[in-house]
């Protein structure tokens, strides 16, 4: 997969989802993407040897007593999720190596994106900016959930950050990620296409009010 993706490099591509399976990543490597201006998604929820971060963050997040991921996810499809997890030490997964690539790819001059892969619907992207800051500073792991993510997708002119003339779709949080990464769920409120939901029913409070639903499996 290196090689492949040093082709793709050469040959004009301007970024991948997925794992480069070496790890560590040398210098050679990240310093020569990192000068491309590559982007770099390593999906760490799925990624590792031999286990991808939602191995390592699901059973210690709580999701089958906590109320509003009950609210949102169907109960039988969350129980079955969690019926064969099990809690591992950070030693067995590779998520902190792998946030390292990126992190040094990163500044050589590349970008990095998160990748949720649907594997824990709304929370896995708040793993993979945890993941990643295990080798950036929080506001890196910031810019690459939304500035760098929409620079991969090529539209940062229009979305990515609070800038005058962008879509001013945003999150309002109740605790500062900058003081502790985690802090990311910690949700108040969603600006979205100019409507204002609250964070956690979706119940829309602004400009008028409007409760949000019906949820099929209640």
């Amino acid at each position: 997969p290196l090689f492949f993706d040093v082709g793709l490099t050469l040959d004009g591509q301007t970024g991948w989802e997925h794992l480069l399976a070496p790890i560590p990543l040398y210098k050679d490597a990240s310093t020569f993407f990192g000068n491309a201006g590559m982007v770099y998604s390593p999906t760490s929820i799925v990624a590792g040897h031999v286990n991808g971060s939602k191995e390592y963050f699901r059973p210690r997040q709580g999701l089958l007593d906590d109320p509003k991921y009950n609210r949102f996810m169907p109960r039988a499809a969350l129980e079955r999720q969690h019926a064969s997890v099990k809690m591992i030490p950070k030693s067995e997964v590779s998520f902190p190596l792998i946030a390292e690539g990126l992190a040094d790819m990163i500044h050589a001059g590349g970008y990095g994106a998160i990748g949720e892969h649907g594997e824990q619907i709304g929370i896995g992207s708040h793993w993979e900016i945890w993941a990643y800051a295990e080798a950036l500073t929080p506001l890196e792991a910031l810019k690459v959930a939304t500035l760098d993510g929409a620079y991969f997708v090529g539209l940062h002119h229009e979305l990515g950050s609070l800038t005058a003339g962008k879509i001013a779709d945003l999150i309002v949080l109740n605790a500062d990620p900058l003081a502790d990464i985690r802090n990311t769920a910690k949700i108040a409120y969603v600006m979205k296409a100019g409507h204002l939901y609250d964070g956690d029913t979706l119940d829309q409070i602004w400009p008028s009010v409007r409760p949000y639903g019906p949820i099929p499996w209640h």
